[in-house]
């Protein structure tokens, strides 16, 4: 019996460790932002929000759901066809089909950001859970009815649930017995009907990963029975009124307009308190990249961001605004805009003094761990306890014969207790020391520039100028030199500093980055990914370097000659660039100082999460189109846009985006998460979409969308194929015709040829009678045989000159009387 005693109170003991050191208390004072939504949609309040399975946000109000994606916020309500626009809560399922909760008559859910109503149901006055039993059937309860719907090609099917099944029956009596074991008393069970079978399915319950959870807000407890192990388990709660529970992102919150628990199974993985809020909460819960999101009765958000909430240490918070600051070893002088200044120091990690000081100009060393402060009109000496003294009070009881106000600005830079190297002109640097009670001043160099800092090490002194840095030895004497205008024009030395760590010499600049140097002035380097950057102030924590610029806080880890960038801290990190006053370090503590609160965090931090860039969303004009590998787009459109997000709303502010087609062509950047494109010609597109820091430059995250835009039907292979064989066909058929024609006319030619020689012939016929031929010839034939040679001769001569005559005169058109006579 007493070893079972034992057992069991080790059970609860052990339960009560999870339960509490599991769930360590974050406090929430200052939200990192605020979201106004009045210029997205006027409302009065902002229920509460969850965040789906793809990453989108969604919120619900009075006035309706908004849909976020980190840069834009979609608009669901009456306009849009939201038959109730008033939702006080919904349920996402795992297909991501959000259940609206209203006081309606139909039960309404939204899919792929289309409105889906069922039929009207007149005795259903609100649907008030959603219970999965798997992914294409879910169980509604409504007051008083219930329903099961189904899902078949995105179609629903719903009807009446008169009584569950035997299993179903089980599984919901286990949520009974969790509620009515317990003793929840409190629980606002609905007894309308069915034998009370939906009684303990009420507001204040929820079923989730094999566990059915219970709240009592009259008993301050949460109920928890795992199914699984049979095991019941008992949180206790703050006290307050809390909310109907949520499943968020494979967990249950818990809240209430103080406090958020997160459970997964039966531990409590996270508890935050809301210490310091503008107004009440509604519900509050976390997103998937640990932010928390604080739903306001009012017409605002607010945002905590996760890495500044699990990281930083808040040191101070001010209800003043700093105005401006100056850091002196360990200690900061900080001037508050209530009129009022105080000293932070850092090394004990709080304030260690106020006076009354205001419109700060400059604040340096003097002697015996007293500090110099200027006005406008006065110059006062303060210690580090905020005791003040009149500087020329002091001074002159010091025997100081002219006034130091005379000297123009003051650089001082601690040499010993009773010497002080300073430059009290532009251009020149001199030793104020203290001699029996009596306070003297030498001059020690003179420089053709401006003298912008002071810097010591190791009895080695380091005058810096805009143009020359000098390298003075023990006796103050000028050792080396360098002349950065050299290798670079125009700097304007901000900052110096030397790091132990590294041995090295740093300076910053206005609008050229970083350098680094040897203590003997050689070796200039500039520090990699800091080109066009203010620098502020620059330092270094054992293997990093720090910058503070105006682009945030930038960090770099040494490697092997030169340093690589490593992260920037800005919005990702909860921190404005625009509201960092100062940064320093202590330790191994990074210190910054905001314009409401002084934060500090270890050095090592990095984001490591990785992001991952979703094209969610492609339109052609108002045509929304699946978007997959290799997906065609229509030849004929006016406008191809595309919608896109890393859904990492912890980087959404300092997140930009741009993209290019081919590797070649220059990146465009973007204002927003869309790429609007039009007159693309036909062929196949690899666009190349990039997610980058706006302020390093680092790439978070690429996506690659690859698609075709289609050729029109007069460009396309066949069709010019085709038109090029009709012309093949048609200059064959001209040539076809060109033979035949040719070959017509030189028939035609031979034929008129042959007409014109039998012409010719018979024109020769008719000019020559054959029997006057015959008769000519036989008669010179009986001369010849006659042997009359005489006249043989004579009338064959004569016979054929005739001959000729007919024969001349047939190629002639017309014959000359002569020749005729003749």
């Amino acid at each position: 019996m007493n070893n079972k005693l034992n057992h069991l109170l080790l059970v609860v003991l052990t339960f009560f460790l999870v339960a509490t050191i599991s769930g360590q208390r974050v406090q929430l004072n200052e939200p990192t932002r605020f979201l106004r939504l009045n210029d997205v949609l006027y409302l009065n309040q902002v229920y509460g929000g969850n965040q789906d399975s793809k990453g989108f946000l969604w919120f619900y109000s009075d006035k309706g759901v908004l849909k976020f994606d980190g840069f834009n916020f979609k608009v669901f309500n009456k306009e849009s066809g939201l038959p109730n626009e008033n939702v006080w809560f919904i349920t996402i399922d795992s297909r991501d089909r959000i259940w609206l909760h209203s006081h309606d008559e139909s039960i309404v859910y939204l899919q792929n950001d289309s409105i889906k109503e069922t039929d009207r149901y007149k005795h259903t006055n609100y649907l008030y859970y959603v219970f999965e039993l798997n992914k294409d059937s879910l169980i509604l309860f409504s007051k008083p009815s219930r329903f099961l719907v189904t899902f078949s090609n995105n179609n629903h099917n719903l009807s009446y649930i008169t009584s569950f099944d035997e299993k179903l029956q089980k599984y919901f009596n286990n949520i009974a017995n969790v509620c009515l074991t317990k003793s929840m008393t409190d629980l606002n069970r609905l007894n309308s009907g069915n034998n009370g079978e939906d009684s303990y399915m009420d507001g204040y319950s929820i079923v989730f990963n094999n566990c059915i959870y219970g709240l009592s807000n009259l008993n301050n407890k949460i109920y928890i029975y795992n199914c699984e192990s049979d095991n019941k388990f008992t949180q206790e709660i703050e006290k307050g009124l809390f909310y109907w529970p949520e499943k968020i992102n494979k967990t249950i919150n818990f809240s209430s307009s103080k406090n958020l628990y997160i459970f997964n199974k039966e531990k409590v993985v996270s508890y935050y308190s809301f210490t310091n809020s503008s107004s009440q909460n509604n519900r509050s819960f976390k997103d998937k990249n640990s932010n928390i999101w604080a739903a306001k009765k009012a017409n605002y958000l607010e945002y905590f961001n996760g890495l500044e909430l699990s990281n930083f240490t808040k040191l101070h918070y001010y209800t003043n605004s700093v105005v401006k600051s100056f850091q002196f070893d360990s200690l900061i002088f900080i001037e508050l805009d209530n009129r009022t200044s105080q000293i932070f120091n850092c090394k004990s990690k709080n304030i260690v003094a106020a006076f009354n000081i205001f419109g700060i100009k400059e604040v340096g060393p003097w002697l015996n761990g007293w500090f110099w402060v200027r006005t406008n009109n006065r110059l006062v000496l303060v210690n580090e306890f905020g005791k003040e003294k009149d500087f020329y009070k002091e001074t002159s009881e010091m025997g100081l014969q002219e006034k130091l106000m005379s000297w123009g600005p003051i650089n001082s830079l601690y040499i010993s207790k009773d010497s002080i190297l300073t430059s009290t002109h532009h251009n020149k640097c001199d030793i104020i020391y203290r001699s029996d009670s009596k306070i003297g001043r030498q001059e020690i160099f003179r420089s053709n520039y401006r003298v912008t800092f002071l810097y010591s090490i190791d009895s080695m002194y380091y005058v810096v100028t805009n143009e020359v840095i000098y390298l003075l030895n023990k006796e103050l004497k000028i050792q080396d030199s360098l002349f950065l205008a050299n290798d670079f024009k125009n700097l304007n030395v901000s900052s110096f500093s030397y790091s132990k760590e590294f041995n090295k010499l740093f300076f910053g600049t206005s609008g050229d980055g970083v350098f680094m140097l040897n203590k003997n002035l050689t070796n200039l380097i500039k520090i990699r990914e800091t080109n066009k950057l203010d620098i502020f102030n620059v330092f270094s924590i054992k293997n990093y370097l720090f910058a503070h610029s105006s682009k945030g806080i930038f960090s770099f880890v040494y490697n092997k000659e030169n340093f690589e960038y490593n992260t920037v801290y800005a919005n990702s990190y909860g921190i404005d660039p625009d509201e960092i006053k100062h940064c320093y370090y202590n330790g191994d503590s990074v210190i910054i100082l905001l314009k409401n609160k002084i934060i500090s965090f270890e050095y090592t931090l990095r984001d490591t999460v990785k992001d991952s860039l979703t094209v969610y969303e492609c339109r052609i004009d108002s045509q929304k189109l699946e978007i997959k590998n290799d997906f065609k787009i229509p030849y004929k459109f006016t406008l191809l846009t595309f919608k896109f997000s890393t859904f990492n709303f912890g980087r959404i502010y300092d997140t930009k985006f741009r993209y290019r087609f081919n590797e070649s062509d220059p990146w465009i950047v973007l204002s927003s998460n869309l790429i609007e494109l039009s007159q693309l010609a036909s062929g196949d597109y690899k666009l190349e979409i990039q997610a980058f820091n706006k302020y390093s430059n680092e790439v978070l995250a690429s996506k690659v969308v690859r698609f075709n835009v289609a050729t029109p039907w007069y460009k396309s292979t066949f069709f010019i194929l085709s038109i090029n064989l009709l012309f093949l066909g048609f200059v064959f058929w001209l040539y076809r015709s060109w033979l035949r024609r040719k070959q017509k006319v030189e028939n035609d030619l031979r034929t008129l040829e042959l007409s014109l020689r039998e012409s010719k012939i018979k024109l020769l016929e008719n000019q020559m009678n054959p029997h006057f031929l015959f008769n000519s010839l036989t008669s010179i034939k009986s001369f010849i045989l006659g042997k009359d040679i005489k006249n043989a001769d004579y009338y064959l001569g004569y016979f054929s000159k005739l001959m000729r005559l007919y024969l001349d005169s047939s190629r002639n058109s017309m014959i000359s009387i002569e020749n005729e006579i003749e």
